[in-house]
Parts: structure tokens; C-alpha cells; sequence
């Protein structure tokens, strides 16, 4: 009776174990999406001054990176990542960065057209996203 109850109590464990490896493996909400995965979709992007913005952008960005950035229609855009709607504002990286794939997402939403050099407090800027995630920060 002690070997069955012993080998039992193994089995037990190493059920356990596996069961806490898979799911130490990929995080995932309720909802069933990557929290590190986000993506911006629907805004006008400007991926750095004086470059041609993209209308209807999507920008993915994973870890705190850039990924991709480009026009809906020409990025992937991964299942189980966390979407945000930013259609009729605009994004543009903040000072010192650009938005391009590689960076730090640390980028400035504005309702309207950048107008001069935009920083991070100017009245311009709605919110903003801190090394790809959203902040509480408004204005």
C-alpha cells in the first residue's frame, strides 16, 4: 500500500508540474489575447518628422519594440494581440524616436494634424503609449 500510495502522489506532482510548465509558456487574458502584443490600428502615423504619414495605419508592437508599421493592408495583424482603435487621431513617435520597426514604441496620440515640434506635455498630445503599452495619462 505505501509503493501505490507513493507512486500515485508522483504522478500527481508531476501532473502538476507539467500543467504549471504549459502554462508558464504564453500568457494570455480572459479574452484570449497576448498582453504583450499590442496593436494600434485606424490611425494616421507619422513615423518621424518631415516622412509621408501612413493613413490608416497599423502599428504592432511587442515587448515594448516596434515590430511592424504600415498601411492595414500590408500588416499582419496577430490573432491573439490586444487591439486598440485609433481611427481619426494621429500617432507620432515622441522626441528622439521614430516609429519605425526595431524602436521603442514610445509614441504621442493627438486628435488633430501635429502642428511645430510636439512633446510629450504639449497640449497637442491625448494620450500616450510607454514602451508599447497604453498610459493613463491625459490631458
Amino acid at each position: 500500500m505505501g509503493y501505490c500510495f507513493l507512486a500515485m502522489s508522483f504522478r500527481v506532482m508531476f501532473l502538476l508540474l507539467v500543467g504549471v510548465l504549459f502554462s508558464c509558456g504564453r500568457r494570455t487574458t480572459t479574452n484570449g489575447t497576448n498582453p504583450k502584443i499590442q496593436v494600434v490600428m485606424g490611425a494616421r502615423a507619422v513615423p518621424a518628422p518631415g516622412v509621408r504619414s501612413i493613413e490608416d495605419s497599423v502599428i504592432v508592437m511587442v515587448g515594448g519594440k516596434i515590430r511592424a508599421v504600415g498601411e492595414r493592408r500590408d500588416v499582419p495583424i496577430p490573432q491573439d494581440s490586444a487591439r486598440s482603435d485609433a481611427t481619426g487621431q494621429w500617432i507620432v513617435p515622441e522626441p528622439g524616436y521614430t516609429l519605425m520597426p526595431g524602436q521603442p514604441a514610445n509614441l504621442l496620440v493627438l486628435d488633430a494634424a501635429p502642428v511645430g515640434d510636439i512633446q510629450p506635455n504639449s497640449p497637442q498630445v491625448r494620450r500616450r503609449i510607454k514602451a508599447g503599452l497604453w498610459t493613463d495619462e491625459y490631458r
